[in-house]
């Protein structure tokens, strides 16, 4: 869970997740935390940042939403 302006002039505040963590920029580590929730994609739509330009997915969910929907979380180190 982070705040930052994520290159606008507003901050935001919450865990990002994405459908394709081999292209995140600026990822640090080597440790992938796959998360399993208990709602649809419809439901993360409120939290998309969507770019024209990306082909993959990527959500600033709040961790309060985050924790209340997660089924599962797996720990998967040494990979991204």
């Amino acid at each position: 869970n982070s705040t930052d302006r994520y290159m606008t002039t507003a901050e935001y505040s919450g865990v990002w997740l994405t459908n394709d963590p081999g292209r995140v920029e600026g990822a640090k580590g080597d440790t992938l935390l796959v998360v399993d929730l208990d709602i649809g994609l419809e439901d993360l739509d409120q939290f998309e940042w969507k770019d024209e330009r990306g082909s993959y997915r990527e959500w600033l969910v709040p961790a309060d939403f985050l924790r209340a929907h997660i089924a599962s979380l797996v720990v998967d180190e040494g990979r991204r």
